[in-house]
């Protein structure tokens, strides 16, 4: 699924095409790290399927289990388009005004979908990953990535519509036709009857007692951005950080997206008993690996001014500090697969409480970050937003590293 971390970086380069990119960017970055909050149970719903889709009968559990969520997880999208609402998320939340605020209203609206279909998204791929069909989720997210970029050519030059609902759109159509595509391949690959998994005493009362503090654990890094940005609103030029935050971070995932796949493949192998040190040891060898091209394509200067300015199309301010937020970024990669890693060993052993700890050890890192840089630094926007997704994840990588050390502890 890591492919589907250039659709960031890739939708900011067709958008800085509009009259006023920082804007448009910004907008659309805004609504979509809001909207993204709403779809925080999609972070879980992957592994939740890895664990508990033993059997067909476990399937149609689990099913019914995300058909609840689904539903509790619209409700809460169609409220945040309410003009009452609406106004106070951007008025006294974000403390924006004039076209940031238009731009992310606009956008938020072709968003409402995409919560519930990231989570349908995300429980077919554990399926693909369970009955050990990686070709799926490639073909998929493949699939998907071309879909939404086509879609936001074709409205770009074909369409009256313009600014920060384009991308939005195409987000929501995009993603609709890659569940279309990966359920049109389970069914024909992935046999729910297969004998291999034994029926085990999976009852809605257990996903939901596992679930919860998986997913309350998934919550803190959907806060993250909506924190960064209502942090970043409060600078002088809160259009220009937020974009350049939104279009770095998006594209050092791209640069790192070998490292996106490392806690759902741990959690994979281990399932099947791999050997826990080989499973370590590659972890750690993909991210030393993705550190060493993190640090060629953002150090050097002839290939980030090719990313950046050639390829993505951004110039001036905000090209400078999109550079500046990857350079803040580029050390993160064997840190961001330590704590996949040892989250993963958590999520096995199905000790998901210590993961509730740890995230709120980060919301507090996060927190303390934002409110020290905005009222006593001089930090710029982009230093502070890097800033706090650098530390965060640090601080979040340390922690899963302790809480993980003493759970193996015991089990010796």
């Amino acid at each position: 699924m890591s492919i589907s971390g250039l659709i960031s970086p890739a939708i900011s380069s067709i958008l800085s095409r509009s009259e006023d990119p920082a804007n448009v960017i910004g907008g659309y970055g805004l609504s979509l790290s809001i909207i993204m909050l709403v779809a925080f149970p999609h972070l879980r719903t992957q592994q939740l399927t890895i664990i508990f889709a033993e059997s067909y009968y476990s399937i149609i559990i689990l099913r019914k289990f995300l058909l609840r969520l689904l539903l509790l997880v619209l409700v809460v999208s169609i409220l945040l388009v309410i003009p009452y609402v609406n106004n106070f998320i951007f008025n006294v939340i974000f403390n924006i005004t004039g076209e940031l605020k238009i731009q992310a209203s606009q956008s938020l609206i072709w968003l409402i979908p995409l919560p519930c279909l990231l989570i349908i998204k995300m429980h077919f791929y554990g399926l693909a990953l369970k009955f050990l069909k990686p070709g799926i989720i490639w073909t998929g997210t493949t699939f998907g990535t071309l879909s939404i970029l086509i879609i936001c050519i074709f409205l770009i030059i074909f369409s009256q519509i313009n600014g920060a609902s384009v991308g939005s759109i195409s987000m929501t159509v995009g993603t609709l036709l890659e569940i279309i595509f990966v359920h049109i391949s389970l069914k024909r690959k992935i046999s729910f009857d297969n004998k291999q998994f034994v029926n085990s005493n999976i009852s809605m009362i257990k996903i939901t007692r596992f679930f919860l503090p998986l997913c309350f654990a998934a919550l803190i890094p959907s806060i993250t951005f909506p924190l960064i940005n209502s942090g970043l609103t409060r600078t002088p030029t809160p259009e220009i950080s937020i974009s350049a935050v939104s279009i770095g971070v998006g594209i050092f995932y791209v640069i790192a997206m070998a490292t996106n796949g490392i806690q759902s493949t741990s959690i994979t192998l281990m399932t099947r008993g791999i050997n826990f040190n080989w499973i370590r040891n590659f972890s750690l060898g993909v991210g030393i690996i993705t550190l060493a091209i993190a640090l060629i394509f953002i150090h050097i200067q002839f290939i980030n001014n090719l990313i950046i300015i050639r390829l993505i199309g951004l110039s001036g301010t905000l090209s400078e500090e999109t550079i500046k937020t990857l350079k803040i970024l580029s050390f993160l990669p064997p840190i961001l697969v330590i704590e996949q890693f040892y989250s993963a060993y958590l999520i096995f052993k199905k000790n998901t409480l210590p993961l509730v700890y740890i995230n709120l050890w980060r919301l507090l890192v996060l927190i303390s970050w934002i409110y020290i840089s905005i009222f006593y630094t001089n930090f710029s926007g982009t230093t502070i937003g890097a800033g706090a997704c650098a530390i965060t994840l640090t601080s979040e990588a340390l922690i899963t590293w302790i809480y993980a050390k003493k759970n193996i502890k015991k089990s010796l």
